[in-house]
């Protein structure tokens, strides 16, 4: 699954008894990350094609994706 840019199934996370840290990555995106941030507190989140645009890195959903992985972060302090 990773790098295939399909979204990992979280609500297996929500019954695996999974102790901190752990990375979340699989289908990470601008309009979820900061839902994922929040609901499951990851150590820290990993991000490929979520943020590419024809197979390119795309500059523009790469700031975007940050801005809103940041206010995810300020959302569970």
């Amino acid at each position: 699954m990773a790098g295939s840019g399909r979204t990992f199934d979280w609500g297996q996370l929500d019954t695996a008894g999974l102790a901190q840290p752990f990375f979340i990555a699989g289908g990470l995106k601008e309009d979820n990350v900061a839902k994922a941030i929040q609901h499951f507190t990851p150590y820290a989140v990993d991000v490929s094609s979520g943020v590419e645009t024809d197979g390119q890195k795309d500059h523009e959903k790469i700031r975007r994706f940050i801005e809103r992985a940041k206010n995810g972060i300020s959302r569970t302090k």
